[in-house]
């Protein structure tokens, strides 16, 4: 399970790789312009930026939970699990986004993600907020087999249920 989130349009594409976190608030949090997150108590953070051509980018901030604490076998594939995600946006303060966010991830009761230091925004947009939920398979370019995936009772909120 990856826990990722992405804000392209907040690359600022003349500084790619430059880490701007304590330059500037003009600028994105995924990974293009700065990877203000150093911890990796709790889960680990990956990055990806990607070059479409033409002034177009892309990036991504992979949560995962710790290497070998989520392991599928061919008994637990075709069970049901109970997945939970909690994710609170970080504050701003002084003018400056705070590396405070929230991401936790529970597996079947068993708390797998758990980082208090996320930065999902800067204060360039201090009203931004959580706009797109995505829940899918995913092998990379392709996979070699037919996925599949069954969703039952599944509840998003504001406040645990």
């Amino acid at each position: 399970m990856n826990l990722a989130l992405q804000d392209a349009l907040n690359i600022d594409p003349n500084n790619l790789f430059v880490d701007l976190t304590n330059v500037t608030e003009q600028r994105s949090i995924g990974g293009y312009n700065g990877r203000p997150e150093v911890s990796n108590a709790g889960g680990s953070i990956s990055w990806d930026a990607f070059d479409y051509g033409g002034g177009q980018y892309t990036n991504y901030k992979f949560i995962q939970p710790a290497s070998g604490t989520l392991v599928m076998t061919d008994a637990t594939k075709s069970s049901w699990h109970h997945v939970e995600n909690y994710w609170q946006m970080n504050t701003i303060s002084g003018g400056k986004g705070q590396p405070n966010g929230v991401i936790q991830y529970w597996f079947d009761g068993v708390l797998l993600v758990d980082r208090h230091d996320i930065y999902f925004r800067t204060n360039a947009h201090p009203s931004m907020q959580f706009r797109t939920f995505k829940l899918a398979p995913f092998i990379g370019d392709g996979s070699p087999a037919d996925q599949y995936i069954w969703i039952d009772d599944l509840v998003i909120t504001t406040a645990k249920p």
